[in-house]
């Protein structure tokens, strides 16, 4: 079975809840993706978060460049919060050819024009289902349910 390996940036509330989903629903995400989903890297702004939410010391590390520099990462989940650092985040992992998730309402309604080219034109993918309508899954519906249905907008 393929794994796909996963680099956290950010381990706050919704990061250390991450961190319990992976740990509780790892066959449940195997059975049903047909992969293994990997936490490879973490890092956040103190180390005794990352440590509470039961990551292993040797999944630490103390920059997010040392998740996006890591040939093996495939994805790179921002859940930092902000504009700022959370944008460099994402921008630098889809430059890097990695794809990105977010939970960063601020981050897409501000920025997502240009995360949206730079996931294109490296050809990886920004997934903010989280951001949006409290995880309802409308993104995924419009991108790939509705391909075929002509969409001018969308309101809420």
């Amino acid at each position: 079975m393929k794994t796909i390996k996963l680099g956290l940036v950010g381990c706050g509330t919704v990061g250390t809840g991450l961190i319990e989903i992976l740990k509780t629903h790892t066959k449940d995400f195997a059975n049903k993706l047909g992969v293994s989903l990997e936490l490879a890297k973490v890092t956040s702004r103190t180390k005794e978060r990352i440590l509470a939410a039961g990551v292993s010391e040797d999944k630490i590390c103390f920059s997010y460049k040392d998740i996006i520099d890591d040939p093996e990462i495939d994805i790179v989940v921002e859940l930092i919060g902000g504009t700022t650092a959370a944008y460099d985040v994402c921008m630098d992992a889809l430059n890097a050819g990695k794809h990105v998730v977010t939970a960063n309402k601020a981050l897409v309604s501000t920025k997502g024009k240009e995360l949206f080219h730079a996931a294109e034109a490296n050809q990886t993918e920004i997934a903010f289902e989280a951001s949006v309508g409290g995880g309802i899954p409308i993104i995924e519906t419009l991108k790939h349910s509705l391909t075929g249905k002509k969409k001018k907008k969308v309101v809420g």
